[in-house]
C-alpha cells in the first residue's frame, strides 16, 4: 500500500522548512523549534520539559529484526508542556498535552516507529491497568513552577502502494462507529477504553491502528487501519484500537497529542507480539508493509483518513494546544468517550 503524497495536510499549516532547525510555533502555537536530532528547543521562557528517550535497545522487543543496529535512540517523548497558567488549566481538566519526536531513519530496514499501546478501560484503576500490562508514564518534567518477531523475507508484501484509495474516493469502513474493546489481547471485551487526540506539526506520518477481534484465538485483529498524516492533519484514535506511529519521511516527525491524564498506557501486547500487526520497511527505497507472524491471520490493512476535527467540535486549522486552553471542556470526550466516534 504506497502511501506517498505531497508533504503538508489540507489545514494551512506550513511544510518542514530545510533548515537546520524546524519552527513550530505556528504549528504548536507555543514558542518551540525542533532539530534534526530531534531535540526541542523551548523559546521566550517557556518552561523546558525533559524528554523521556525511547532507546533503541529499550524497543528491540517490538522491532522487525531484533538485532538491527540504528539510531540510539528513536524518539523523544515530552510530556506536560505548556505555559504554567495553561498547564494548571489544562489539568484541571484531567487532560495533558504532550509532544513526541521521532527520528528518521532505517532499523534493520524498517522505518523508525513508536512501541506502540493499547488504553485501558473507562474508569480502570492504575493497579488494574498494571495487572493488564500497563506501564506507568514516567512523572517526567518537572512541573513548571506555579501555576525477533520477524516476519519471513517477503511473506505477504504487498508494496505498500497497492489498493491506494483515488483521491476524494470513500474508504472502505471509514465513518462513525461502535468502537468497544474486544477480547484480545488489548483489553476485556465489551469494555470501553479512553481514546486520544493527536496532530502532527512537523513532518510525515504513518498511523497503525489496530482492534482486536472479539472471539477468535488469542491476539486476533479484525480491523488493522493504515492512515498517513502530514502537518496539521489530525489523528482520533478510538476507543478499542491499539495504535503505533512510523516515520517514513526523511526529517524528524514532531507531533502533539491530548490525552485524559488518569489513565496509564498498556504496552504489553504489543511486547508479547513483538510489535504491531504489521511493520513498515523499506528496500531499494519502496516502502512495504509486512505481516507480523506472531499474529494469527492479520487481516489485509485498509486506507484510512486523517480524523475532520469538525466532527469533534474542533476546528480544522488551529493548533490544538490553543483549543485545548480556550476551551478545555471541548475534549471532555478524552476523559468521558462516548460509545461511538469517527473511525479511521
Amino acid at each position: 500500500m504506497s502511501l506517498d503524497r505531497e508533504q503538508g495536510g489540507d489545514s494551512g499549516f506550513p511544510p518542514a522548512a530545510a533548515a537546520r532547525d524546524f519552527d513550530l510555533a505556528r504549528s504548536s502555537g507555543l514558542p518551540l523549534a525542533v532539530d534534526r536530532s530531534g531535540r526541542v528547543d523551548f523559546l521566550e521562557g517557556l518552561p523546558r520539559v525533559e524528554p523521556q528517550p525511547r532507546t533503541l535497545d529499550q524497543m528491540r522487543s517490538v522491532l522487525y529484526n531484533q538485532t538491527a543496529t540504528g539510531p540510539t535512540v528513536l524518539y523523544y517523548m515530552y510530556r506536560g508542556l505548556g505555559w504554567p497558567e495553561d498547564r494548571e488549566r489544562i489539568s484541571g481538566y484531567d487532560l495533558r498535552y504532550d509532544l513526541t519526536v521521532l527520528v528518521p531513519g532505517l532499523v534493520g530496514g524498517e522505518y523508525v516507529k513508536t512501541a506502540g499501546h493499547y488504553h485501558p478501560p473507562v474508569g480502570q484503576s492504575d493497579a488494574g491497568a498494571a495487572r493488564s500490562g500497563a506501564e506507568r508514564a514516567p512523572a517526567g518534567a518537572e512541573r513548571a513552577p506555579s501555576g525477533a518477531g520477524r516476519a519471513p523475507a517477503g511473506a505477504g508484501r504487498a508494496p505498500a502502494g497497492a489498493g491506494r484509495a483515488p483521491a476524494g474516493a470513500e474508504v472502505s469502513g471509514s465513518g462513525a462507529g461502535v468502537t468497544r474493546c474486544g477480547d484480545g489481547d488489548g483489553g476485556a471485551e465489551g469494555l470501553l477504553t479512553y481514546p486520544e487526540l493527536y496532530q502532527v506539526l512537523s513532518g510525515r506520518a504513518h498511523y497503525l491502528l489496530q482492534k482486536p477481534a472479539a472471539g477468535g484465538p488469542a491476539g486476533a485483529i479484525e480491523d488493522a487501519v493504515i492512515v498517513e498524516a502530514g502537518p496539521g492533519d489530525a489523528l482520533y484514535v478510538p476507543p478499542g484500537y491499539g495504535h503505533v506511529t512510523i516515520n517514513p519521511g526523511p526529517d524528524p516527525l514532531v507531533m502533539v497529542n491530548v490525552v485524559y491524564a488518569g489513565f496509564t498506557s498498556v504496552y504489553g501486547p504489543y511486547r508479547e507480539r513483538h510489535g504491531a500487526v504489521y511493520y513498515e520497511i523499506e528496500e531499494n527505497g519502496q516502502g512495504y508493509f509486512v505481516p507480523n507472524d506472531h499474529y494469527p491471520d492479520p487481516p489485509e490493512p485498509r486506507l484510512g483518513r486523517p480524523t475532520d476535527l469538525g466532527v469533534l467540535g474542533l476546528r480544522a486549522g488551529e493548533p490544538l494546544y490553543a483549543q485545548l486552553v480556550a476551551r478545555p471542556r471541548a475534549f471532555a470526550f478524552l476523559s468521558r468517550p462516548p460509545g461511538d466516534g469517527p473511525i479511521p
